[in-house]
C-alpha cells in the first residue's frame, strides 16, 4: 500500500521534531553513562586485576628501580582472574616512560597515566583540526566514549594513547613535506611498538630514504638508551617473553592471527570451526597476499592520507597481537573520522558480547570475531575509497 507524499512529509516533520527534542537530553545521558562506565571499568580493573596491563608495567618498573629485579619477572599483576600468566611484553626502553610513575602509588599512577593518555588524544585531535579543518562533534565524542578501543584502553591502561602522539606527528610531518621529522616520529612510534614497522616500509615505498635513515636512527637511540639503563640482558629477556606468547585468540585481539587461531586452533573460550594448523597458516598467507594487493591499489591514487591509513591498518592486521585498543592509531589519517559505519558498529559491541553463545562455531565466526571484523572493514573502507583532504593544505618545501 502506497503512502501519499503529503503523509510522508508530515511523518518526516514529526520525526525531525522528536529528534530535535530528544537529541540533546538523550545524547547527554548517554555521554554521562558512557563516562561513568569507563570510570567504573577502570576502578574494577585496579581492584580485581591490579590495574591490568598498566599494573604489569608499573610493578615491573618499580621492582627494577627499588630492588633491581628483571623487568620480565612475574608480578602481582601478571596473573588474570582465572590464574593465567600474562607476561610484560613492553620493550625495555619503553619502561623509561614508566619510571616517573613509580614514585606514585599504583592507583594514583594509573589515574595519572590515563590523564596523560587523554591529553595525548586531545593534542592529536587539535593537531588534526589545525591540519585539515576537521572539528569534533557531539556524536563523534559520544561514539568515542562508547567505542570498544576506548573502553579497552581505559580498562587495561595500555600505552596506545601515548603512542598516538608520535604517530600523529609523523602523519602531519609527512603531509607537510617535512620528511626528516616524519622519519624521526615514525622511528619513535616503531621503537615503542615494533608492530608499526609497516610505517617504515611506507617510507621505502615513498622512496624517502633520508626519512628512513632517521627512523632507524631513532629506533637505535631508543634501544641504546634502554640497554644503558636496564642492561642488554633485558632485551634477551624480552625476546624470551615474546616467544612464550600463546594467547593469539583472545577476544580483543583484532588481528588476522586472532581469527586464524580462533577458527582453526585451540583457544580458551572459543569453539573452533575445525582444528587445522594448515588452515591457520593458509589464512595468514592469503591475508599477506590480499593486503599487498590493497597496498598496490591505494598506491595508484597517490593520496598520502590513504597510504598512511592503510599502513597503520596493516600493522594491526598482521601483528600477532593487534589489540583492539590500537584502533585509536587510525584516527589521525582519517581526519579523526570513523572508518565506515560497519566498522564502527563492530567496535561498539561490549566486550562481554564477544564471548556470548560459546561454545558455538557460529558465534566464533560472527560476533565472537567482531574486533577483527571491525578492523577488516576499516581496512577495506580505506582501500576502496582513498580519503581526500577537506581543504587545501600548504605544502612546505622543507629541506628536512
Amino acid at each position: 500500500m502506497l503512502v501519499p507524499s503529503s503523509d510522508k512529509s508530515q511523518l518526516k516533520r514529526v520525526v525531525l521534531r522528536w529528534y530535535q527534542l530528544l537529541a540533546f537530553p538523550v545524547g547527554t545521558a548517554l555521554l554521562v553513562l558512557g563516562l561513568a562506565r569507563l570510570l567504573l571499568s577502570a576502578a574494577g580493573a585496579c581492584v580485581e586485576l591490579s590495574c591490568d596491563d598498566f599494573g604489569r608495567f608499573w610493578y615491573a618498573t618499580a621492582d627494577w628501580r627499588m630492588h633491581g629485579r628483571s623487568l620480565y619477572a612475574p608480578t602481582p599483576a601478571s596473573f588474570s582472574s582465572n590464574g593465567e600468566l600474562y607476561s610484560n611484553l613492553n620493550l625495555p626502553h619503553t619502561h623509561l616512560l614508566l619510571v616517573p610513575f613509580t614514585w606514585m602509588p599504583l592507583d594514583v599512577a594509573y589515574v595519572a597515566w590515563l590523564v596523560a593518555g587523554a591529553a595525548a588524544v586531545a593534542a592529536t585531535a587539535r593537531m588534526v583540526a589545525a591540519e585539515t579543518g576537521w572539528r569534533p562533534t557531539w556524536p563523534w565524542l559520544l561514539v568515542f566514549v562508547w567505542w570498544m578501543p576506548t573502553h579497552m584502553q581505559v580498562v587495561t591502561g595500555q600505552i596506545a594513547w601515548l603512542v598516538l602522539l608520535p604517530v600523529g606527528y609523523a602523519w602531519r610531518s609527512a603531509r607537510q613535506g617535512r620528511w626528516t621529522r616524519a622519519g624521526l616520529f615514525v622511528g619513535a612510534a616503531v621503537a615503542l611498538k615494533p608492530f608499526l614497522a609497516p610505517l617504515a616500509m611506507w617510507l621505502i615505498l615513498r622512496r624517502q630514504w633520508r626519512a628512513l635513515l632517521f627512523a632507524l636512527g631513532a629506533i637505535g637511540v631508543a634501544t641504546l638508551a634502554g640497554a644503558a639503563v636496564f642492561g642488554a640482558k633485558a632485551y634477551l629477556e624480552w625476546s624470551e617473553a615474546t616467544r612464550a606468547v600463546d594467547w593469539f585468540a583472545q577476544s580483543t585481539n583484532a588481528s588476522l592471527w586472532a581469527i586464524a587461531w580462533r577458527w582453526f586452533g585451540d583457544s580458551a573460550g572459543y569453539a573452533p570451526l575445525t582444528w587445522s594448523p594448515l588452515l591457520r597458516t593458509t589464512v595468514i598467507v592469503v591475508a599477506f597476499i590480499a593486503i599487498a594487493g590493497m597496498w598496490y591499489r591505494v598506491a595508484q591514487h597517490n593520496v598520502l592520507d590513504a597510504e598512511w591509513s592503510i599502513a597503520v591498518a596493516t600493522s594491526l592486521l598482521l601483528s600477532p597481537l593487534g589489540w583492539v585498543y590500537y584502533g585509536v592509531l587510525l584516527l589521525p589519517s582519517l581526519h579523526f573520522r570513523f572508518p565506515g559505519a560497519a566498522a564502527t558498529i563492530c567496535w561498539l559491541l561490549p566486550t562481554t558480547a564477544l564471548l556470548a553463545g560459546q561454545p558455538s562455531a557460529l558465534a566464533t565466526l560472527l560476533w565472537g570475531s567482531a574486533a577483527t571484523w571491525g578492523l577488516v572493514l576499516a581496512f577495506v573502507h580505506i582501500a576502496r575509497s582513498p580519503g581526500r583532504v577537506e581543504r587545501p593544505v600548504v605544502r612546505l618545501e622543507a629541506a628536512s
